[in-house]
């Protein structure tokens, strides 16, 4: 054997000893891969690499569940979309002086901004007034007042004797009401328990409802949006004469004795959810399912009526207003906020089914609901009552022209912008992508140790 010979199998020899092999044939032999292959194969592996990615992404996240909106059923209650719910018509008496009118415009001009209640003025002599105190006016030398809501609904307002701004200042002030805000600025919801005269059942009634408000505090963490604190209550008698306006204004006839204990559900901004339960039908569980609206997706099948249902007569000063805010991290006031609840509202056209069930997320279902009717067209808002010119009398056309159409649907497609994470599993292609790549750099390692 030559000497060239020998010094080559001597160098194959302890290849083979450093890499652990008993040898290829390709290593025997010496043969060596191209560099032109290994760079190409090498490209190609990462080319493939990042098509496996792309693909493991576009799959993961076609895996994701549909956005859901960010805000919960009581976050939209709080958002007045409508501006004034309420308007206060007044009849001005025949003969009134400059100076009187005027006080009068000053009083309500320093009492109603911050409530939900609007007002317009009407000649004694105008069809308005006449539709509204009947063919004999016989007006005094104060004017007469009518409580209109966004659905059409008056209320006459009783002429206790009292000065003009005290009668102004009863129409949204009372002390359960005052008790009614506060609590709905940091709580779930609020039963309101109107109590009758038969003792027994005020009892049993106000049992149902601390049981209720116990097992809605347990499952609050199932909710999709709970707030902090979990229901209360707030007591009301159905005679209470400074509470007459509290109960009308969300529907409730105080002269219905035979109704009463009741319980009104309010939420957010003092609305009414449902309608009004009577005695006999106040149940525990019936109580927490519908408590339980309140924390679920503002997106739920619910007809608007419940979603958005009537708001009492109040006023919502800034410190409520301030409260409110800190505990749902969004101000209720703001522009972009009322556009996407105004989009949720008219987008919403689901409604109450009274035979089957209403899933209100986290296990929580709602059996045999009395409900309203959904809308014939569920694409129209009610028209919303706002503030008419308070420094002059209005006229019938102006009192109709005061009153715009319902607004158009509003083009957003980003309130829903919550959207829950992707998913972190790893697609089989990705793997073989990255096996193959790490198969390219050791044959690349082991052809330059050869």
């Amino acid at each position: 054997m030559s000497e060239r010979k020998l010094i080559r199998r001597n160098i194959l020899r302890e290849q083979m000893i450093r890499l652990g092999r008993t040898g290829k044939r390709t290593i025997a032999k010496g043969r060596r891969v191209s560099p032109y292959l290994v760079h190409r194969f090498g490209m190609m592996a990462c080319v493939l690499l990042f098509v496996c990615i792309g693909v493991g992404e576009s799959s993961a996240s076609n895996n994701q569940p549909a956005p859901r909106c960010k805000y919960s059923v009581r976050d939209v209650a709080f958002v007045n979309v409508h501006g004034k719910t309420w308007q206060l018509d007044l009849v001005k008496p025949d003969g009134v002086s400059d100076v009187d009118f005027q006080n009068w415009n000053t009083v309500l001009k320093a009492k109603l901004p911050t409530t939900n209640l609007g007002y317009a003025w009407h000649e004694s002599d105008s069809a308005e007034a006449i539709r509204l105190v009947g063919g004999d006016p016989d007006l005094d030398s104060t004017p007469k007042m009518f409580l209109t809501n966004s659905q059409g609904h008056v209320i006459p307002v009783a002429d206790g004797g009292e000065p003009f701004e005290q009668r102004v200042d009863r129409l949204v002030h009372s002390p359960v009401r005052k008790k009614l805000l506060h609590q709905l600025s940091e709580s779930l919801c609020v039963f309101m328990l109107i109590r009758g005269n038969d003792v027994s059942k005020n009892e049993a009634a106000k049992e149902t409802i601390t049981a209720a408000i116990e097992q809605t505090e347990k499952q609050m963490w199932m909710m999709d949006k709970a707030s902090d604190n979990g229901p209360s209550v707030v007591e009301v008698d159905f005679d209470d004469a400074a509470e007459i306006l509290t109960l009308k204004s969300i529907g409730i006839d105080p002269d219905a004795d035979g109704t009463f204990p009741a319980v009104a559900i309010m939420f957010g901004q003092a609305r009414r959810l449902g309608d009004l339960i009577p005695h006999d039908q106040i149940e525990k569980q019936k109580l927490v399912s519908l408590a339980s609206i309140c924390g679920s997706d503002c997106e739920c099948e619910l007809d608007r009526e419940w979603l958005y249902g009537d708001q009492m007569l109040h006023d919502w000063p800034i410190e409520l207003e301030r409260r409110t805010e800190e505990g749902l991290d969004f101000d209720p006031r703001s522009a972009f906020v009322m556009a996407e609840v105004a989009q949720i509202l008219q987008k919403n056209s689901g409604s109450v089914s009274e035979s089957g069930l209403i899933d209100l997320g986290a296990g929580l279902m709602i059996h045999n609901l009395d409900e309203p009717e959904p809308e014939a067209d569920s694409d129209v808002e009610p028209e919303v009552n706002v503030d008419a010119d308070v420094s002059e009398t209005t006229t019938d056309a102006d009192h109709a022209a005061a009153k715009p159409v319902a607004d158009s649907p509003i083009d957003d497609s980003d309130s829903e912008v919550d959207t829950t994470e992707s998913s972190s599993e790893m697609p089989w292609f990705l793997f073989g992508g990255l096996a193959l790549v790490a198969l390219v750099v050791v044959v690349v390692r082991m052809r330059r140790d050869g």
